[in-house]
C-alpha cells in the first residue's frame, strides 16, 4: 500500500509504502461482508446500518480495552477481529452508497500517517518523544484550524478519555499548567465547592462542581503521565474482586451481606484485600 505525502508548499514527497496488506485476503473479507449484508437484507437499509452499527463498534472497542487489560492472547485476537469486523462492515456499507471502499479506509490511515508523523518519512528532526507530540499536534491544529483545537475530541468518547483528551489539546496551543501542581491545587478548590454546594442543597451545583473535580483529577492523572480511565478500571477491577470475596465469605456462613452490620462488612473487606496481598 503506498501513501502519497504532500510537503507544506503543496510539493510532493516520494511514495512511501506503509505495511502493505494482503490485497486477496481484504476482498474476500469485503466481498463476504457484502454477500452477508445482502442476505440480511441490510443493503436495502443502509442509513438504518450505518446508524444502528455505532453501538456495536463501541461495544467492540470496549471488548478489545477489557481483553488487553485482562491480557489474555486469545481473547485478544477474538476481540481484535470483532472489531475489524466492524469497519469491513460499515466499509462494505459505505461501498453500496458508492462512497468509499475498504481499500479507500486503508489508503486514508496510510496517508495521514505519513502526513502527521514527518520525523518518521520526512525530514523533520524531534529531540524526544515530547517533541514528537508536539510537532503531530501541530500538524493536526493547522489541518483543523477553521474548526478550534478541540474540534478532533468525540463527544460520544468516555467522560474521562475525553476529559484528558481535551487536556492533551488544549496543551498542544499553550494552555495548560506546567506541572501537576497546577491541578492538584485545582482538586483542592472543587472539592471546597462541591461541599459548599453539597450544604446549600443545590443538586444543579453540586452536579456542577461534581464535573469540574472530575476533570481536575482527570488533568492531575494526565500531567503525572497517567492514564485516569486505566486508574479507575484497575479500581474498579480490585472493589469487583473483593466485592466477590465478600459475597464467597458470607454465604460460607449461610448469610447474605444485608446480614452482617458495617463492622463485620469492614473486617471482612480488610480480609479481602490481604488476600490480594498472597502470592
Amino acid at each position: 500500500m503506498t501513501a502519497i505525502d504532500q510537503t507544506p508548499d503543496g510539493g510532493a514527497q516520494p511514495p512511501v509504502v506503509l505495511f502493505p496488506p494482503p490485497p486477496a485476503r481484504q476482498k474476500w473479507a469485503a466481498a463476504d461482508m457484502l454477500r452477508l449484508l445482502i442476505g440480511l437484507g441490510f443493503v436495502a437499509f443502509g442509513l438504518f446500518a450505518v446508524s444502528f452499527a455505532e453501538g456495536t463498534i463501541s461495544g467492540a472497542e470496549r471488548d478489545v480495552v477489557d481483553a488487553i487489560d485482562r491480557g489474555t492472547p486469545e481473547m485478544l485476537r477474538e476481540e481484535l477481529g470483532d472489531l475489524l469486523l466492524q469497519v469491513v462492515f460499515q466499509a462494505a456499507l459505505t461501498e453500496q452508497k458508492g462512497w468509499f471502499d475498504i481499500d479507500g479506509v486503508v489508503d486514508a490511515i496510510c496517508e495521514k500517517l505519513v502526513r502527521r508523523h514527518p520525523w518518521v518519512f520526512g525530514d523533520e528532526e524531534v529531540d524526544d518523544a515530547s517533541g514528537a507530540i508536539d510537532s503531530w499536534e501541530a500538524i493536526k491544529a493547522k489541518e483543523k484550524k477553521e474548526r478550534g483545537a478541540l474540534c478532533g475530541v468525540p463527544v460520544a468518547l468516555p467522560g474521562l478519555v475525553r476529559a484528558v483528551r481535551i487536556g492533551e489539546k488544549a496543551s498542544a496551543v499553550g494552555y495548560d499548567w506546567p506541572d501537576a501542581g497546577g491541578p492538584r491545587d485545582k482538586i483542592d478548590e472543587e472539592l471546597k465547592e462541591l461541599d459548599e454546594a453539597a450544604e446549600n442543597e443545590d443538586m444543579a451545583a453540586l452536579e456542577h462542581e461534581l464535573g469540574d473535580l472530575l476533570f481536575a483529577l482527570a488533568t492531575y492523572g494526565r500531567k503525572q503521565g497517567l492514564d485516569p480511565e486505566a486508574a479507575l478500571r484497575g479500581s474498579l477491577t480490585r472493589f469487583s474482586s473483593r466485592f466477590r470475596h465478600c459475597e464467597l465469605a458470607a454465604e460460607a456462613e449461610g448469610k447474605s451481606l444485608r446480614d452482617f452490620d458495617e463492622t463485620a462488612l469492614d473486617e471482612m473487606w480488610e480480609r479481602a484485600k490481604a488476600a490480594e496481598r498472597k502470592p
